[in-house]
């Protein structure tokens, strides 16, 4: 959402003019929502590899019990 609209139509602009003001409570929520989501898939991310890890000590125990 535009908050103000610096130039008229028409007028004439330089590079580096600032030619309007958005609201920017959506972007910040949306880049506030993208931080926690991304958050959330490396604790997940983290989760799985701790999941692995367990499994493949187990197939190693499993295969030297079976070994014996």
């Amino acid at each position: 959402r535009i908050v103000e609209l610096r130039v008229d139509e028409g007028e004439t602009v330089q590079r580096g003019d600032t030619l309007l003001i958005i609201d920017r409570t959506a972007f910040q929520a949306a880049v506030q929502r993208a931080r926690a989501q991304l958050s959330s898939a490396r604790a997940s991310a983290a989760q799985a590899k701790a999941n692995l890890d367990q499994a493949r000590r187990n197939v190693r125990r499993t295969r030297q019990l079976k070994e014996q």
